[in-house]
């Protein structure tokens, strides 16, 4: 990669602020691992010359020494800068840098009270007057905060900004992809089992997190099984998130070999909610036959002949069994019918990829 700092010219250039409009619909690869890669289809609109592009729709949690800006058509442009600002505002973020300002504020007793702020602690308000001398406020008197304006280098959402030098003016195809950390999946199996005690009903699903900090509209899912190598990252904090469950109906899901690993793709654009689970039907239910395994493992304790045998469900993965395809790493739960024609979990384990 060519060094970024050759490109850049020691001539004035026009500052306009822009904005990149999504042309088609993102492609999102999510892994096993914390890790998502996102791929979008936009729309620059440029001026000629060198100019400033910003983007704030990006993941909260984006790598930024990833991102890669492509020219999907006729005419270039040199990117000769990019920055990721993350600085996002809060209460404390804008004292902080309103230290040294005038502000003013409402309290319950005295009213409005106008001063340079010197300090806030959380509990002291400290305003020095026109006059240089001080006044301390309790911060749970004070009715109400009043700011001149947002302060710089604080910003609402993350975001993405270039120096680009273009060739034309005019709309500019490109496609903007990254890595961002706060994606994650893995398998659902539910092994209905039967009277018969050797037959039961195997159903799966796919269980997708989306904590990256963005909402994916209408993507194009593609999922990695295994753990890729990944060099060492030094890490950044994450926002405290919650989630929600999104179920779907139908299966719906192809799967091909690439490189090492088997990838999953869903065949229907589904929206990535931020902050959300979706579950996603994987394979049709499936009749197979099992057998039940029971083990004791005997030790020398003087009360051996109270431990307990293990009982386990084991089912070949073969065609002649109805499966004989590549089952992804997750948690198999063992349902049972009772009298009542409840269901019951009777048991669940991990199950690694299986091929």
């Amino acid at each position: 990669m060519k060094n970024l700092s050759s490109w850049i010219r020691s001539t004035l250039f026009l500052l306009i602020a822009t904005s990149l409009v999504a042309a088609d619909n993102p492609t999102v690869t999510i892994y096993n691992s914390n890790l998502g890669l996102v791929q979008e289809p936009r729309t620059l609109e440029l001026e000629k010359g060198r100019q400033e592009v910003s983007v704030t729709d990006v993941a909260a949690r984006i790598q930024p020494a990833t991102v890669h800006l492509t020219s999907m058509g006729k005419g270039g442009f040199s990117l000769q800068e990019q920055n990721f600002q993350y600085d996002l505002v809060n209460s404390s973020k804008v004292f902080d840098k309103y230290i040294g300002e005038r502000i003013s504020v409402i309290t319950e007793n005295t009213g409005g009270i106008s001063g340079k702020l010197l300090s806030r602690d959380g509990s002291i308000l400290m305003i020095q007057n026109e006059d240089g001398s001080l006044r301390l406020i309790q911060t749970k008197n004070i009715l109400e905060y009043s700011l001149p304006e947002l302060p710089d280098g604080l910003i609402l959402k993350p975001t993405l900004q270039w120096v680009i030098e273009s060739q034309k003016k005019g709309s500019t195809p490109v496609e903007l992809s990254y890595l961002t950390e706060g994606m994650s999946w893995e398998a659902e199996y539910i092994l209905q089992l039967k009277e018969d005690d050797e037959s039961g009903v195997l159903s799966s699903w796919i269980t997708l997190e989306n904590n990256a900090g963005a909402t994916f509209e209408k993507a194009k899912v593609k999922l990695v099984a295994g753990d890729i190598q990944r060099a060492k990252q030094r890490r950044r904090g994450g926002p405290a998130l919650q989630a929600e469950m999104v179920t779907m109906a139908k299966p719906s899901v192809s799967e091909r070999e690439i490189f090492e690993y088997h990838l999953y793709e869903i065949d229907f654009p589904t929206t990535l909610y931020q902050n959300s689970i979706k579950q996603v039907a994987f394979r049709n239910p499936t009749e197979i036959n099992y057998d039940r395994k029971y083990t004791f493992e005997h030790s020398e304790r003087q009360n051996a002949e109270q431990e307990n045998v293990s009982v386990d469900i084991v089912f070949e993965n073969s065609e002649e069994n109805n499966l004989g395809m590549p089952l992804p790493e997750g948690v198999i739960r063992l349902m049972q019918e009772d009298t009542d024609g409840k269901e019951v979990l009777v048991g669940e384990n991990n199950i690694p990829h299986t091929p």
